[in-house]
């Protein structure tokens, strides 16, 4: 055949009247009665459409050439072909339910048949006072093709009646993790266990092709793998970054050394033996940006190993608390822009507010602000002009100040920024964080000389922090307080209260810094980054917390 007609045609092709569709002829002749439609011509269209298939006579869609619909017309009924099918189906359908006992059942189908083009329906089923949902499929259900899919998903809880075995989605970090109500504990809790990949992990081969020099053909350089980190021996993601062979000659034979790179760019414990990786879990048949097993999840899918349960306590009303401590330096910055306008940034109830008190406007949360420099600062008595980019537009110091007076402006900005959460577009985010700790330091010495009272430090209202690894999403927690009042306890922190790190390091570069110098990783990547690679072991990560964090 020509190049042309490799594969069959799309269209012209006849099908078996079967599969145009069929249905009870005693159910169609009941509904053809009770719309008022007899007669000769009535009795000779049921004659033409009937046939017996397995000992019972059925009404076809389509037979030998003619198209129900079409005859239909010569009746001049008011109700149509398709509307009398429709209620004879219906009438079918509720004959069988009450037979197999399914009165309180409801049936889903798409349309026979459904076309052969892309196509998509959803329907929505709630049953009144039932504590589960069972889905039964009919022995003749069929697809166009295997790529055709159904999906069951749970619907909006419905709170009031929603219980054990209840189907629901736990929001994590930006992701959704499907779970199962498990308990519904008082003041509005619910237990739920999330939904984890499969438990037996895709085997290593146990007889693995070798090369001609006895090494493993499978991974190469750039391959999708799951390595073993030592302290922890979790497996993490990771790819093939190189593999060089050792040759050992007392022995006479070659090991592979395989160098990964890690999906969260830590860069400690990157060489691995061949038994130290492994191929990929099953992947999810989910996207990256809709996780819905706790395994895709990049941070909380390494807190529990592969195998056990992950079981989390959610609450209908979340209580939030924004504690800020002494070392967080800067409740507010005032500058003069270009227009003699006086600019006040200012952190209120955790968001950064940004006010111009000549402007009838008043106050304007900053969801995100830019800093900028004219020029580079080679020279310390070069003029260089911070601009920062807000709600109110472009800002730019009208008597540009020396370059070490203008950086400590900017990384007091800076800091409230991300203190508060407030994205920041800058190219020198890490030279503005350096300046904040110095700026941070300097006050502390400052009051320390000068007598000054200091406010209390995280230590001094916290005494240690706790891990519970069952709880995947929120496996840190407040386990002792170190003093009967302080920051945290006036905003309502309790014991047991979960601490987000990550929205605590999005907020804090210090404790960004400290993170990087635990992990390895450069604090450039980012604060979600750096927590993954701290939580790669999180036994290590909780004496750090309540070692050098604290003090």
């Amino acid at each position: 055949p020509s190049a042309a007609r490799r594969h069959p045609p799309r269209r012209g092709w006849e099908v078996p009247d079967d599969d145009a569709g069929m249905v009870d002829a005693a159910a169609f002749e009941a509904e053809m009665s009770a719309c008022g439609i007899s007669g000769e011509k009535a009795s000779k269209l049921l004659e033409t459409f009937t046939h017996t298939k397995n000992h019972q006579k059925m009404i076809y869609r389509k037979r030998n050439g003619k198209v129900i619909s079409e005859e239909w017309l010569q009746l001049e009924a008011s109700e149509s072909a398709a509307e009398v099918w429709a209620k004879a189906l219906k009438r079918v359908q509720e004959n069988f339910q009450r037979q197999a006992g399914f009165s309180n059942g409801k049936v889903v189908e798409s349309e026979h048949p459904y076309p052969a083009s892309w196509a998509n329906w959803r329907k929505e089923v709630a049953l009144e006072k039932a504590s589960s949902l069972t889905v039964h499929f009919a022995s003749n259900s069929g697809t166009y093709d295997f790529k055709t899919a159904l999906r069951v998903s749970a619907g909006g809880l419905q709170r009031v009646g929603a219980g054990p075995g209840a189907r629901v989605e736990v929001a994590a970090s930006g992701h959704n993790v499907w779970g199962t109500v498990v308990e519904r504990g008082a003041n509005d809790s619910w237990k739920v266990k999330l939904d984890r990949k499969a438990t037996t992990p895709e085997a290593q081969e146990e007889d693995p092709e070798l090369d001609e020099c006895g090494i493993h053909r499978w991974p190469e350089i750039g391959d999708a793998v799951e390595g073993q980190y030592t302290t922890s021996g979790r497996w993490f993601k990771a790819t093939i970054a190189d593999i060089s062979v050792e040759i050992d000659w007392y022995t006479a034979t070659r090991k592979a050394v395989y160098t990964l790179d890690w999906y969260d760019k830590d860069t400690r414990d990157r060489e691995k033996t061949w038994d130290q990786i492994r191929r990929p879990q099953g992947a999810s048949v989910f996207s990256e940006s809709n996780h819905k097993y706790l395994d895709d999840v990049p941070l909380f899918g390494t807190i529990c190993p592969i195998g056990t349960e992950a079981v989390v306590t959610c609450m209908d009303s979340v209580e939030t608390a924004i504690v800020t401590y002494a070392s967080t330096p800067h409740e507010s910055v005032t500058f003069i822009d270009e227009q003699d306008d006086k600019s006040v940034l200012t952190v209120k109830g955790g968001k950064l507010m940004w006010e111009v008190p000549d402007d009838s406007r008043g106050e304007l949360p900053c969801s995100s602000i830019e800093i900028q420099r004219s020029s580079p600062a080679d020279d310390e008595d070069e003029p260089v002009v911070f601009q920062i980019d807000g709600p109110w537009g472009l800002a730019k110091l009208k008597d540009p100040a020396p370059y070490p007076e203008q950086l400590a402006t900017a990384a007091r900005v800076y800091s409230m920024a991300v203190l508060c959460g407030v994205s920041v577009a800058t190219e020198f985010a890490e030279e503005l964080a350096k300046e904040s700790d110095r700026l941070a330091a300097e006050k502390k010495k400052t009051a320390e000389e000068e007598a000054l009272p200091v406010g209390p430090k995280l230590g001094d209202e916290v005494a240690s922090f706790g891990l519970d690894l069952s709880s995947a999403l929120a496996p840190i927690f407040v386990e002792r307080f170190a003093s009967s009042s302080g920051p945290a306890q006036e905003e309502g922190v309790k014991v047991g209260w979960f601490l987000d790190l990550q929205a605590s390091a999005s907020g804090c570069p210090a404790l960004q810094t400290l993170l990087a110098s635990w992990t390895g990783v450069d604090v450039s990547v980012g604060s979600a980054k750096l927590v993954e690679a701290a939580f790669r072991d999180p036994e290590d990560l909780l004496k750090k917390l309540n070692g050098p964090l604290l003090a």
